[in-house]
């Protein structure tokens, strides 16, 4: 979950919209571990790749204790999600990657319902992110 919170302490999350091959689902973002990597080294990279966010402007990063899994859907085996949050310091231009995404959007934490995300294992995220201090 990627998040910044504005200068009346709301929360605003970046959402991303998967393109057409990917079926069209607003998610947050999403990503796998390379070899010989942590994953908070890939979920910090992915957010990179995925949006464009510049380290600077991060202001932290932190580990939940959320864990789901799921099947592949490319193939027979069983992944493993992890959640981490990652707090921005502002705004900025997302640039999204288009093999992946259609486009972005900011929704602010009191907009945020149920169907704000297509898997319910993001909208838990969302609720246990909501609950964090600007």
């Amino acid at each position: 979950m990627i998040f910044y919170c504005d200068a009346s302490k709301n929360k605003c999350f970046l959402l991303l919209k998967t393109n057409e091959r990917r079926e069209f689902f607003w998610q947050n973002v999403t990503g796998s571990v390379e070899a010989d990597e942590e994953f908070i080294q890939a979920a910090l990279r992915e957010a990179q790749e995925e949006t464009g966010v510049a380290a600077k402007n991060i202001r932290s990063i932190m580990a939940s204790d959320l864990t789901f899994n799921f099947p592949d859907r490319w193939s027979e085996k069983i992944c493993e999600e992890k959640t981490f949050f990652i707090q921005c310091k502002d705004k900025w231009e997302v640039t999204i990657d288009e093999s992946e995404h259609s486009e972005f959007k900011w929704v602010k934490a009191a907009e945020i319902v149920k169907n704000t995300v297509k898997f319910e294992s993001n909208f838990i995220a969302l609720e246990k992110a909501i609950k964090i201090k600007c």
